[in-house]
């Protein structure tokens, strides 16, 4: 349920986010090719921050061992 949660947090804030920057520098927006990469951003986010986070914290604790 997360992954959907934050699927649609993403492509809310990619939306706004794509139209702000596509009217500040004249490009035409397209919310759909939008969408689809903010989703993808923050879904490959959610799941590679928590797995590198606890690689880290494993490399420490060999360390500290």
């Amino acid at each position: 349920m997360r992954y959907i949660t934050a699927a649609f947090w993403c492509a809310l804030f990619g939306e706004v986010l794509g139209y702000l920057v596509g009217q500040m520098t004249g490009v035409t927006f397209n919310p759909g090719v939008t969408a689809l990469v903010t989703i993808i951003v923050g879904e490959a986010a959610l799941i590679l921050v928590p797995a590198l986070s606890d690689s880290a914290e494993a490399e420490k604790a060999d360390n500290q061992a």
